[in-house]
């Protein structure tokens, strides 16, 4: 997705979003404890594949809008839809990443507290990135985007 005039600064980021729930979980976590102690490779196995999978829909998503010479800065005017690769998928791959690279941080640490922080993260996204960014999308590119809205599902 392209950055929207709704988000002007680093405040209104999905990485801002997903530190400050990391961050309040790794908080909570040492102060009231939910360890479920997973057996540390099964543990080691998902924190990995996690990362992998939330890292590599990143790393694509940033290399798709730079090939299509787009901002993914917040608060930076996108000119063109991006639609193809990943995108063509869905509409959100930057956003599920931050998403399960936020779990793969609470399974590595084994806290629920973080884990259910990546739940956070998605409500905070959805609602303070996604819906702003999708009405400006609207509002920019009319019919275009309406067709790609219809077509192409939100999340995976």
């Amino acid at each position: 997705m392209a950055s929207s005039a709704h988000q002007k600064s680093f405040f209104y980021t999905s990485d801002f979003m997903a530190l400050v729930v990391v961050t309040v979980g790794v908080v909570l976590e040492y102060f009231l404890p939910t360890a479920v102690v997973a057996a540390n490779s099964i543990r080691f196995t998902i924190t990995t594949f996690l990362l992998a999978c939330g890292w590599l829909l990143l790393v694509v998503s940033k290399y798709q809008f730079r090939e299509f010479q787009q901002p993914s800065k917040p608060g930076v005017v996108t000119t063109a839809l991006v639609t193809k690769g990943i995108f063509s998928v869905y509409r959100n791959p930057m956003y599920q990443g931050v998403v399960l690279v936020v779990a793969a941080i609470g399974v590595g640490f084994d806290s629920w507290w973080v884990i259910g922080g990546s739940l956070m993260v998605l409500i905070l996204l959805h609602y303070l990135l996604v819906i702003p960014e999708e009405q400006y999308l609207k509002e920019k590119f009319g019919r275009s985007y309406e067709r790609y809205y219809q077509q192409t599902r939100r999340w995976l």
